[in-house]
């Protein structure tokens, strides 16, 4: 049994259904839209900056995309005919007023990090011209106390501000304009090739782990987890944790400890892979253990592919996955109740497939077609 999607229909963001505009071009010369970000490593709120660029590419905009760190998404901007500039945040002003000199309309610079954002924010101060929109990715508790002032203090010169969920959206600073908009698209590449997979029924169990090695995804706690869950388990498990950051180095050692002294359950790290799709199509569960969340790309991926969720109640996890339809919820920095969670899910073939039809039908049910739409109408707004 699967639920298929109808895309004909879908809403976007909080209100009413709204209609898609059908590859929208900008009138005249192309128009210059910025698109900045901190870092070009792999992430969800890179994802969706580099995938906003690439479409506004293809709509007539002159695009580029500012970041401070380099990473695999630059290679994917080149591919889309996007330029992509390394701005640190020091000569963010330079470089404002030096595409401001030949733009022939008011410049848009859309952030997607706090950090750049309100740096940006606050070196264009006094130059004429120059607009912001903002997408909040994260609940304020997920940054640093001095990027969450610098942040707030500087908000006042945003025109407009994007929450990715109604948790996220509690906690942004207040601005001339705030919403929510659910960036739930099946037109997203990673959810297209995922909605194409069939329901794993078969083969040896497989846990998988999609989020960057960083302290917020809290491997950790996932790692605790798992030696509780390999005394529950009478059968083999295999752990694949995707992803790269600043913590390889340490979880690869505890997974490493971990493997010898584990009898059912093995961990292999697999880093960095553009085969997210292929990777949860062997997929009994996909796991979150995160201690902050904004609203995750991966489970909206893991839900178009019919994989059971287990994670963390934690900022907009809540909102996209409920818990006992399309996955199952457990508190932050619970080892013991993650555990139990994963047991009963891996251990029920009844209940992962119960998961895995409610999650397709709630991913379905919330789906926001084109979202993209809204970001270009913003544009046009602010561009005049």
């Amino acid at each position: 049994m699967r639920a298929t999607c109808n895309t004909d229909e879908v809403e976007i963001g909080e209100g009413s259904p709204t209609k898609s505009i059908p590859n929208p071009t900008p009138r005249g010369e192309p128009s210059l839209v910025v698109i900045a970000i901190r870092t070009l490593r792999v992430s969800g709120a890179e994802s969706l900056a580099c995938y906003e660029a690439a479409r506004l590419a293809e709509a007539g905009y002159e695009v580029e995309v500012w970041y401070q760190i380099d990473g695999p998404f630059r290679a994917r901007l080149a591919k889309s005919g996007v330029r992509a500039v390394r701005v640190p945040l020091w000569s963010g002003r330079r470089r404002i007023r030096s595409v401001g000199r030949w733009s022939k309309d008011r410049l848009v610079i859309h952030t997607h990090s706090p950090s750049s954002g309100a740096m940006l924010r606050l070196v264009s101060l006094g130059i004429l011209n120059v607009a912001f929109i903002h997408t909040e990715h994260n609940v304020a508790a997920a940054y640093h106390p001095v990027i969450r002032l610098l942040h707030r203090l500087m908000a006042w010169r945003i025109e407009e501000l994007v929450a990715v969920s109604k948790a996220v959206g509690e906690t942004a600073p207040p601005t001339r304009r705030n919403r929510v908009l659910k960036h739930v698209d099946l037109t997203l590449p990673r959810i297209q090739a995922c909605l194409g997979l069939p329901m794993k029924v078969a083969g040896p169990l497989r846990l998988v782990c999609v989020a960057s090695l960083t302290p917020k995804k809290d491997h950790a706690n996932l790692l605790a987890a798992l030696i509780t869950l390999d005394r529950l388990l009478d059968a083999p498990l295999q752990v694949s944790l995707v992803g790269n950051g600043p913590l390889r180095g340490t979880i690869s050692a505890q997974a490493a400890v971990l493997n010898r002294g584990c009898t059912h359950v093995t961990i292999e790290l697999l880093g960095h892979r553009n085969d997210v799709p292929a990777i949860l199509k062997d997929a009994d569960v996909l796991v979150l253990a995160s201690i902050h969340e904004g609203m995750p790309l991966v489970l909206f991926e893991a839900m178009a592919a019919s994989t059971p969720i287990v994670a963390t109640d934690v900022g907009g996890v809540a909102e996209c996955c409920d818990n006992g339809l399309s996955g199952v919820l457990v508190p932050p920095g619970d080892a013991a109740a993650l555990a139990e969670a994963l047991h009963s899910v891996l251990s029920d073939p009844c209940l992962r497939e119960q998961l895995a039809v409610g999650a397709r039908t709630q991913l379905c049910e919330q789906a926001g077609h084109r979202w993209l739409d809204t970001y270009l109408q913003m544009i046009e707004r602010l561009k005049v």
